[in-house]
């Protein structure tokens, strides 16, 4: 049984970060590969993998805004279930633990998961994505995953299946094209394991544990 449950305004805390040298398995960045073509005809796709697969505590960040397609004027992410390898050749029957859309057309926007073939445990409200750039952060709580827009919470998805995701797919998402990374960890040392993945500015970036505050 998976529930999203609509909760009040959750307001994000930034974390401060420069230029210091990490190892590779604390912090990455590289370039995002080109994308493809999506499910849809007129939409440009990519999948996004992680270093490792999903936990509790992990966090999915992604700055863009919607893409030129409009047949229909819509985006969409999931999480697909499995190894990327097995996946991306496929991309229009992959299982997904979680599958959101904002749906412009209809003023719509939902979550589902979906099992290869139909969506299950469909959940619904009201679209409140404009055309005006966005953030979605992503976090994998005990029980599912907990979404936010700009720092308002939109809800929880419940699913225990994030223990089988090692990436994530995008369909009509723009994340604009620079030649910066801009989200370097600024501290000398990183603790913990959980990872932050940040896609935004033509970039991927992998962060592994956090500085003392």
């Amino acid at each position: 049984m998976r529930r999203f449950f609509v909760a009040a305004l959750f307001v994000l805390v930034p974390v401060a970060f420069c230029h210091y040298k990490h190892e590779d398995k604390d912090y990455s960045c590289r370039r995002l590969g080109h994308s493809s073509k999506g499910y849809h005809q007129d939409m440009k796709s990519r999948f996004v993998d992680f270093k490792r697969g999903l936990k509790v505590g992990d966090v999915i960040i992604i700055r863009g805004k919607l893409g030129h397609g409009d047949d229909p004027k819509r985006f969409f992410l999931d999480f697909p279930i499995g190894p990327l390898r097995y996946i991306k050749p496929k991309p229009t029957t992959f299982p997904s633990s979680f599958h959101f859309s904002a749906q412009f057309d209809l003023g719509k926007q939902i979550g589902a998961w979906f099992d290869g073939n139909d969506f299950r445990d469909i959940v619904t409200g009201d679209n409140i994505f404009t055309e005006d750039p966005f953030t979605i952060e992503i976090e994998v709580e005990e029980d599912g995953y907990k979404m936010s827009k700009d720092g308002e919470l939109l809800g929880t998805y419940q699913t225990l299946d994030y223990t089988k995701v090692s990436c994530i797919y995008l369909e009509n998402i723009d994340v604009k094209e620079d030649d910066g990374c801009h989200d370097e960890p600024r501290c000398d040392r990183l603790r913990g394991d959980k990872i932050t993945v940040i896609i935004a500015d033509g970039h991927v970036q992998h962060i592994r544990g956090k500085c003392r505050s």
